[in-house]
């Protein structure tokens, strides 16, 4: 009986496991290693902040830097050499908020927000 039940056990930590990898992919949390590194070479100016910023419609948005690694319906994520972009959109149409993560602290990486 302790075998069947830790048997059972096994295999729906599996189906779970598998149900919830697919649910990760398709919302956008995990990467597939072939959009990864498409982006992965990719850098972006400095002045980034002058030409996507919150209010940029997301069509210009997507013009500037191509297809976003990784998307949900309100969150674009870009992977760039230099730089790590999150982009909210509430509505779809125009950016709320962005967030940059720098991959490595150097000097020479300086990402200026106009009008500073």
């Amino acid at each position: 009986m302790g075998f069947a039940l830790s048997t059972l056990a096994g295999f729906i930590a599996g189906v779970l496991g598998t149900l919830a990898v697919a649910y990760l992919q398709r919302e956008g949390y995990l990467f597939t290693e072939s959009r990864y590194l498409l982006l992965e070479h990719k850098t972006v100016p400095s002045d980034l902040l002058r030409y996507v910023q919150p209010g940029t419609s997301v069509a210009n948005m997507r013009e500037m830097l191509g297809a976003p690694l990784a998307e949900t319906e309100q969150t674009y994520r870009y992977k760039f050499e230099n730089l790590y972009l999150e982009v909210e959109s509430g509505d779809g149409t125009t950016t709320d908020s962005m967030n940059l993560d720098l991959p490595s602290v150097n000097e020479s990486d300086d990402f200026p927000i106009p009008p500073l």
